[in-house]
């Protein structure tokens, strides 16, 4: 009786820990792309803020604009643009 009990907690740990494994893969694969996105985003902003200087074109390093450049990337960049100049 004991040795059966032993192996069905022995195979529910493993079923738990295989889709443990398997949703930190997925989160560091969403992780990883958020990352991406936000290191692109913040060198467009940085870049938007150099060459813009020269034209009078330049974003403000504030807490929202980084929230907002952070997740969104590039796009994040051309939307604060957007609202910072044609709203």
């Amino acid at each position: 009786m004991a040795n059966e009990a032993v192996i069905v907690i022995a195979i529910l740990a493993l079923l738990f820990f295989l889709l443990f494994f398997k949703l930190i893969g997925k989160s560091m694969k969403w992780i990883f792309k958020l990352l991406i996105h936000a290191i692109s985003g913040f060198i467009v902003l940085f870049l938007v803020n150099v060459v813009g200087g020269i034209i009078g074109i330049q974003l403000d390093l504030s807490l929202i604009n980084a929230i907002v450049v952070g997740a969104l990337g590039i796009p994040g960049v051309i939307l604060l643009l957007f609202i910072k100049y044609l709203l």
